[in-house]
C-alpha cells in the first residue's frame, strides 16, 4: 500500500516520515477548502484533492500493456527501480 511505499522511499532517501498521519476523511475535508483557495490564489498546499484520491485507493494503478506494445517499454521491479528514482529525486531537490 502507499504507506509501505512511502516508508521504503524514506528509508532509501535517509529521511524520516512525518509522524502526523491525517485520516483520509479529514484530508478530504481539508481539500474541500484548500483546493478552491489554491485555484484562486495560486498557493500550493501540501495536500490536494488529487493526491488524496490517488493515495487513498488502489484504483490509481494502471497496466503497462500499451506502453510495452507500442513503445517497447518494460518496467523494472520496485526493488530495482525505486533506489534510482529516489536518488534522482533527492539530487533534483538539492
Amino acid at each position: 500500500d502507499m504507506n509501505d511505499f512511502a516508508e521504503r522511499a524514506a528509508l532509501l532517501a535517509g529521511v524520516k516520515l512525518p509522524r502526523l498521519r491525517i485520516p483520509v476523511g479529514v484530508a478530504r475535508a481539508m481539500t474541500a477548502v484548500t483546493d478552491p483557495i489554491s485555484r484562486l490564489t495560486g498557493i500550493r498546499f501540501p495536500i490536494t484533492g488529487e493526491a488524496v484520491r490517488t493515495t487513498s485507493t488502489d484504483r490509481w494503478l494502471h497496466t503497462h500493456k500499451r506502453a510495452t506494445r507500442d513503445l517497447g517499454y518494460w518496467p523494472r521491479g520496485l526493488a530495482h527501480g525505486l533506489p534510482e528514482t529516489v536518488a534522482w529525486a533527492s539530487a533534483a531537490s538539492a
